[in-house]
């Protein structure tokens, strides 16, 4: 009585609570249809949803909810695959409700053109009256069901009230389908970001195919995964991986009325075992036309097409119904498919296929992204093994010096600034530097093995720099001479001292600065969109450096700071890392002027303890250091590096179509007193003339550069 006196204002908020505390479609529209079937006084009320036939040619409705009255439970009413009534549209008035889109009010039913008696004559019911209404979706104009109510109890006609009743109800029931579409993708996104926590690609896949079973109940899932370039041989799609579950209860079949715990298990099959999962040549077909709605049904499909012999079909499953939805991304590559067999209480529909496509799509995505890191890795860790293997010394080299003694610095000039290594052959560049570590007393100080790790550390980073004119071994070697004899002077002259592993780790850096440097600059690499430049944002080759020189002293038997703790290690690696990336001479300039403004303020050198920035104007003095050798030195050096930029001017004018800058330019080699000139102005002299005025001890680099500009001058 309470419910029969609803009036349409209450009717609206009781369906409008029930939406929001109603989990299932089916269920709040089994509530709507309820309250509509006391508040119009009807006998019953049935819910009828639109999808496509078994065939896929036309459109059919099929009951889901069936006879609703004022006293029925769901479970009374709702229909499975086994129970449901399928009408086709157009037939019967539901049919032409669903047709016409527009709603039937029939009085004595049996008069009206479009009625259909079967329905009456197997059941013994009666129908005099009946209110058919669409269920449309109001944004895309579309039936997605019709709502039947027969016969009023006291049996009058229904009237205009009962009309806007059965609207209200049905414009819910069809709106309810956007309702929890919506609050499903909400509970997917919340699952999905879940997912991303996981470890592997198969955590995630599984995952994906156990919340697939809680969204659609079936016997069996199978996602396959096309990780790999896929390809149909003899009617075979091939997959990398397939996850597969079929859910099984102590007895006979889930779908049973027993009860009994169903035990959930995603099984991963690799390559080759799960090719025959979709051996099925309508499933192929499926593929290649990229249909997405394959269903079928017991009773109406040719199952010839399920009966190929293989292990899908095991004893313990049979198929009855399946889904089957294909994959792609926007380079129109397959990503997988997703197939299940045997869906509870009714067949498969469009719904079903709108549930979890966002949700499978987003991991499948994800698994191919991921995998594409994991391949990566792989080819990465690849080409790295290889390097390692090639860019270590052979025996041969390291025989040749092993046993050579290592020779006093005066041999070759190594105490003084005017050292040149033009006079040495690549075995006694080894020796030298031999001689810098062994005055640094470095192989005492940090247990190294003189005749095996350094010397191998040596010639694997000679071995690691290319031939080009300039920024070769040589070139590292002159950097480091020079920072060895800046570290030696410092301590006489000044209090501004570096401890005995970071002088170490200093001259270190030195050797690696430009290791395997290109030939070309910053600027260069950045234009040409070349993968270091890729890879670094900032002080390109630096950084290359930098991390070069690690993955050096990574190689079995070149560990240079083994005896160091990981602290101390640690600290090595950044003191290093400045060093290397201040070679950048964009870094340079913005320094520059900060140093000089410290070296003016007393107590000036004596007492200077910014040590970094310091160790920034030493890099840099010792990186151009060649500006300030003899000059018969700087002559030829000034050469191999206008060689080195000429080489670059021509690439230039090749990749980019453009002029080079002068430096740059072939053409004007006859220029280069002057460039030299201009360089000296505006970079190199400021630097030595602050190391100067550092450190005495430093003058010698000044005056070389002083003495080499009035050189080039009156050559120019």
């Amino acid at each position: 009585n309470y419910l029969c006196n609803f009036s349409e204002h209450a009717l609206l908020l009781e369906l409008s609570r029930d939406i929001l505390h109603t989990d299932d479609k089916d269920q709040f529209c089994f509530k709507a249809l309820r309250h509509v079937v006391s508040i119009i006084n009807a006998e019953k009320c049935s819910l009828f949803w639109m999808r496509d036939s078994a065939k896929g040619d036309s459109k059919e409705l099929a009951s889901r909810l069936w006879n609703i009255t004022s006293k029925s439970t769901f479970e009374d009413v709702v229909c499975d695959s086994k129970n449901e009534l399928v009408v086709p549209v157009g037939v019967g008035i539901a049919g032409y409700v669903a047709e016409s889109k527009s709603p039937v009010n029939a009085t004595n039913v049996y008069e009206h053109a479009h009625f259909n008696k079967t329905i009456d004559e197997k059941t013994g019911f009666e129908s005099r009256d009946l209110l058919c209404q669409p269920l449309i979706l109001q944004r895309e104009d579309k039936v997605v069901g019709v709502v039947e109510v027969v016969n009023k109890k006291n049996k009058e006609p229904f009237s205009t009230a009962d009309e806007q009743a059965c609207q209200l109800a049905t414009y819910f029931c069809g709106s309810s389908d956007i309702f929890y579409v919506i609050q499903l993708q909400e509970d997917l996104s919340n699952k999905v970001s879940k997912l991303w926590a996981s470890r592997s690609i198969d955590d995630v896949l599984k995952e994906v195919v156990l919340q697939v079973s809680e969204l659609i109940q079936c016997e069996r899932y199978t996602l396959a995964v096309a990780l790999i370039d896929n390809c149909n041989i003899e009617g075979c799609l091939m997959f990398a991986k397939s996850y597969d579950m079929l859910l099984q209860k102590p007895k006979s079949s889930m779908f049973d009325d027993e009860e009994g715990e169903i035990t959930k298990n995603v099984e991963v099959n690799k390559l080759k075992k799960n090719d025959w999962v979709f051996s099925h040549k309508v499933i192929i077909k499926a593929v290649e036309t990229k249909q997405v709605r394959i269903k079928w049904f017991a009773r109406t499909i040719g199952m010839t097409d399920f009966q190929i012999k293989n292990n899908y079909f095991l004893a313990e499953f049979s198929l009855k119904s399946a889904l089957c939805v294909s994959f792609y991304d926007g380079t129109n590559r397959l990503l997988g498919v997703l197939y299940l067999g045997n869906k509870k209480k009714k067949g498969f529909d469009e719904n079903d296929e709108a549930s979890v496509r966002p949700y499978i799509m987003n991991g499948l995505l994800f698994a191919n992204g991921f995998n594409s890191i994991v391949i990566n890795k792989a080819k990465t860790d690849v080409a790295e093994d290889t390097v390692r293997f090639h860019i270590r010394p052979w025996q041969d080299e390291v025989d040749r010096v092993v046993n050579e003694p290592i020779p006093e610095g005066e041999k070759y000039n190594l105490y003084e600034f005017t050292f040149s290594d033009l006079g040495m052959n690549d075995d006694e560049t080894v020796l030298g530097a031999m001689r810098m570590f062994t005055d640094l007393d470095s192989f005492n100080l940090f247990h190294i093995r003189q005749e095996v790790t350094m010397l191998r550390w040596l010639i694997t980073t000679r071995r690691c720099y290319r031939p080009v004119y300039y920024h070769n071994w040589r070139h590292g070697l002159n950097v480091a001479h020079t920072m060895f004899l800046l570290l030696d002077r410092m301590a006489k002259d000044t209090t501004a001292t570096f401890s005995d592993r970071e002088k170490f780790a200093l001259v270190v850096a030195c050797f690696c600065h430009d290791i395997d440097h290109r030939g070309t600059n910053n600027a260069f690499l950045i234009r040409a969109g070349a993968p270091l430049a890729i890879l670094y944002n900032t002080s390109t080759l630096e950084n290359h450096h930098y991390d070069t020189c690690l993955r050096i002293s990574s190689i079995d038997g070149n560990n240079i700071f083994e005896s160091f703790t990981k602290e101390q290690f640690d600290a090595a690696c950044e003191l290093m890392k400045h060093a290397i990336l201040a070679t950048d001479l964009a870094l340079y300039f913005q320094r520059r002027n900060t140093f000089k403004g410290l070296l003016e303020k007393p107590p000036r050198r004596a007492q200077f303890h910014n040590r970094m920035l310091l160790m920034s104007m030493m890099m840099t003095a010792c990186d151009l250091s060649s500006i300030t050798k003899p000059w018969e030195v700087q002559q030829k050096m000034a050469k191999l590096v206008t060689n080195e930029f000429y080489d670059q001017g021509d690439q230039e004018r090749a990749l980019f179509g453009t002029e080079p800058m002068p430096m740059m330019d072939r053409k004007k080699s006859g220029d280069l007193p002057k460039m030299q000139i201009g360089f000296i102005d505006g970079v190199c002299s400021m630097a030595y003339e602050m190391m100067a005025d550092f450190c005495p001890g430093y003058s010698p680099l000044r005056d070389g550069m002083r003495a080499n500009r009035q050189s080039w001058k009156e050559m120019a």
